[in-house]
């Protein structure tokens, strides 16, 4: 698992750009409000006219966020950040789901493999086919987005206010330059040019972090305990970006939705989107919640014959877990399950049993056997 090739993981991905997306959708009420306004002069009459002319979502509808990184010029593109955006008007809940990339599932068509592999595959009707089959949960819409909106967006905005650690700087530095290094819209003059303007973080604090320097904190992993830590700052990031665009004149979202719309591609229409952005605008903020599938309980995470780092996990106990979560408003409690034992599966053993060479062929000219030897070695994938 190359781990440092990994661009933000899920959460803080669909998050940012979905409620990008709603506050973009508030924005077209926002106008239609001053129309009535300026028609009927009343504020009451207008309150009417919104709840005429915008659809409330009254039932539980999925929306599928996948985030891509499509960084110019790759030929295979792969999901890097899965989520289900639930939302729940009913119970007054809005729910995130993360879908860990490497979860390894049944992919139709394509046998087992890591859960990600299904885009590359088939695209997005693939991904949330693939999901559906597995987990056993009904996926209404979709939107893809590009990573490299991501740094467009904040750039939009102004940057966002971070609270940097001292012990964050020096990683975030590195991942500063990685994050150029790894842009291949950019030539190699290019990519030299940006490090020397770039801005580089000297001193702890709360500043301003721009596009590059805010996908560089979120990557930041090597500092306190891990991968726990980097998802903390995650929605640190998501908490503070929403907060900003609440502060943002609305009149300015339609220049945010210029650079947001290159890097999407969705199903649900501008009417659908701004239905969406009307129903989560009568859900408190604080009634968000949040669950990664697998859990952590039910899965185990291995390298696994020639599928890399994989997170094998019960299907059928996560499928529960995750319908209790979105359809049955029940949360995760990881007491009530027993924990995935990874011997008694179905992956197991996790390796293919070696082969002596010797026992399947014997050959004294050593040239014929070398080639042999190798040829049997792909074809048992020894490690």
């Amino acid at each position: 698992m190359n781990n440092i090739k990994k661009l933000i993981q899920v959460s803080i991905v669909g998050i940012v750009f979905f409620s990008v997306i709603i506050y973009i959708g508030i924005f077209y009420m926002y106008e239609n409000i001053k129309e009535d306004r300026a028609i009927n002069k009343s504020s009451q009459k207008s309150a009417r006219v919104i709840d005429t002319n915008y659809d409330m979502i009254n039932e539980i509808k999925n929306i599928l966020v996948v985030g891509i990184d499509d960084r110019g010029g790759d030929k295979i593109t792969r999901a890097d950040a899965i989520m289900i955006m639930s939302i729940d008007k009913n119970r007054d809940k809005l729910k995130f789901t993360s879908i860990m990339r490497d979860a390894y599932v049944k992919i139709p068509n394509h046998d087992y493999d890591k859960i990600n592999h299904s885009y590359a595959f088939g695209g997005v009707e693939l991904l949330r086919k693939t999901l559906e089959n597995n987990y056993n949960i009904p996926i209404d819409n979709y939107v893809v987005i590009d990573f490299g909106g991501f740094k467009n967006i904040i750039d939009s905005i102004g940057g966002i206010s971070i609270d940097v650690k001292e012990k964050e700087i020096k990683e975030l530095n590195r991942c500063i330059y990685l994050e150029i290094d790894e842009d291949n819209e950019l030539s190699t003059d290019e990519k030299k040019e940006v490090k020397e303007k770039i801005k580089l973080i000297e001193s702890p604090g709360e500043q301003k972090l721009n596009g590059y320097q805010a996908l560089a904190y979120s990557r930041i992993r090597k500092v306190g305990k891990g991968c726990y830590d980097r998802t903390q700052r995650q929605r640190y990031v998501v908490n503070t970006l929403i907060e900003e665009l609440k502060d943002i004149s609305l009149l300015k979202y339609p220049f945010i939705a210029k650079d947001f719309f290159q890097y999407i591609d969705a199903d649900l229409k501008i009417n659908d989107i701004v239905n969406v952005a009307y129903t989560v605008s009568k859900i408190p903020l604080d009634n968000m919640e949040q669950l990664y599938i697998p859990t952590d309980k039910l899965s185990y995470g291995t390298m696994y014959r020639n599928k890399g780092w994989v997170l094998l996990n019960d299907i059928n106990k996560n499928s529960k877990v995750l319908n209790n979560f979105i359809v049955h408003n029940e949360k995760y409690c990881e007491n009530e399950y027993e924990r995935f034992n990874v011997k008694k599966s179905r992956y197991w053993p996790l390796k293919l049993k070696k082969k002596k060479t010797t026992d399947i062929i014997k050959q004294e000219d050593n040239s014929t056997f070398i080639d042999i030897r190798k040829e049997i070695e792909e074809i048992f994938e020894m490690n």
